[in-house]
């Protein structure tokens, strides 16, 4: 499973990249996984695998990657691709996120990616307890 996904991280270099003291692919790896544990939709989970790649608000050595939204979307789909993107955008992200500032129509899933995302680098930050909260956990 995901494993064409997975080639093409490495292809791009995500295995190259520094994050938190390993590599870009192996945090990328650990947000899905995480996404996989909760039964999480499919483009969920593969958004949560690509979550970073066009760089955020706080990571930005992936915005060196020459990507576009096309070869992402033909890679993850236009759903996964939809909800990257849009978390790659926000700014303040996590604020946004977990105060309910974007479109409605993706902010389960955003919080979701979120939580993944933060509780795969820190299991114990303090931002996962309104997450907890906002999604029943």
């Amino acid at each position: 499973m995901l494993e064409e996904e997975l080639k093409f991280l490495r292809d791009v270099g995500c295995g190259y990249l520094p994050h938190s003291g390993r590599t870009l692919y192996d945090h990328l790896l650990g947000t899905a996984n995480i996404l996989l544990e909760y039964e999480r939709p499919d483009a969920e989970v593969k958004a949560g695998l690509f979550h970073s790649i066009y760089g955020t608000d706080i990571y930005r050595l992936s915005k060196s990657i020459s990507i576009t939204r096309e070869a992402v979307s033909e890679v993850i789909g236009k759903e996964a691709e939809q909800l990257v993107h849009i978390f790659c955008s926000l700014k303040p992200r996590i604020e946004k996120i977990i105060n309910g500032d974007v479109d409605k129509k993706y902010i389960d899933n955003l919080r979701w990616i979120e939580y993944a995302n933060i509780k795969e680098q820190n299991n114990n930050s303090r931002n996962l307890i309104p997450l907890r909260i906002l999604l029943g956990l």
